[in-house]
């Protein structure tokens, strides 16, 4: 399988306290890697860093390299807007625009430039048809999106996602205020995104991990600690402490 990201070292740093540190983790094309570990393991720092959201955050201290298709994502000259655009993002808390669901798709888009109205409707229905929302909504585009359930909102946030052709999608626990039914519908969403997407699941439910992810990486305390394929690491774990917390041992 194709390498899409490599991260060869990177740390993460807040007030100089140090947060995660990774050597040699690869992201492959077309995969769901699911990040597993407990509280204050550095998931979600791993993934604000694969698009650079933790610029945002003025107490964040990145060293290291991230690979992107072959190019350093954190070299100066690299374009952050295009890489943010490249891969997206799926946050624990759906946020849907305060606007109709048609303009909540369609705003990222126009953002780029996209103002067909044509071509606007027919890559609103393509996106909603790919999150598996489209018969739930299509009567009712130009409703606010604040209506729509939690679980709808969410698919929501992914198919606006959709809407600017990224090569990469990140969830940070998705599913983390769903109900059991909305998160079937997540993950079934996901394993079908995953045809045409490389997808990085974020979560703290290792049978989610187990159903949806292919690959998985174990972090402990800041570490990577192991990663593999999903059935191998959860059948023999080469570390301890994977073990221990796939068996529910700590968490």
């Amino acid at each position: 399988m194709k390498k899409i990201v490599d991260i060869p070292h990177l740390s993460v740093s807040y007030n100089s306290r140090l947060a995660l540190q990774v050597r040699g983790l690869a992201i492959f094309n077309h995969e769901i890697l699911a990040v597993i570990g407990p509280a204050n393991s550095g998931k979600s720092s791993l993934i604000r860093s694969i698009n650079r959201m933790i610029d945002l955050n003025p107490r964040a201290h990145v060293e290291g390299e991230i690979l992107f298709d072959g190019a350093n994502i954190y070299h100066p000259s690299f374009d952050v807007h295009e890489l943010r655009t490249r891969i997206g993002m799926i946050f624990p808390v759906p946020m849907a625009l305060p606007m109709s669901i048609f303009e909540n798709l369609a705003y990222g888009p126009r953002l780029h430039g996209l103002v067909s109205i044509r071509k606007l409707t027919a890559a609103v229905e393509d996106c909603l048809k790919a999150v598996g929302l489209w018969d739930e909504v299509k009567q009712r585009l130009d409703t606010t999106a604040l209506r729509l359930s939690g679980g709808q909102q969410q698919r929501l946030c992914l198919a606006r996602a959709l809407m600017v052709a990224p090569e990469i999608l990140l969830f940070d626990e998705p599913c983390s205020g769903l109900d059991p039914i909305s998160t079937a519908k997540v993950e079934a969403t996901m394993r079908a995104l995953a045809k045409k997407y490389t997808i990085v699941l974020v979560t703290n439910n290792i049978k989610q991990a187990a159903r949806v992810s292919d690959r998985v990486a174990f972090f402990y305390n800041g570490e990577l600690v192991e990663t593999g394929r999903t059935k191998d690491v959860f059948r023999k774990s080469k570390d301890r402490r994977t073990a221990d917390y796939i068996s529910g041992k700590f968490g």
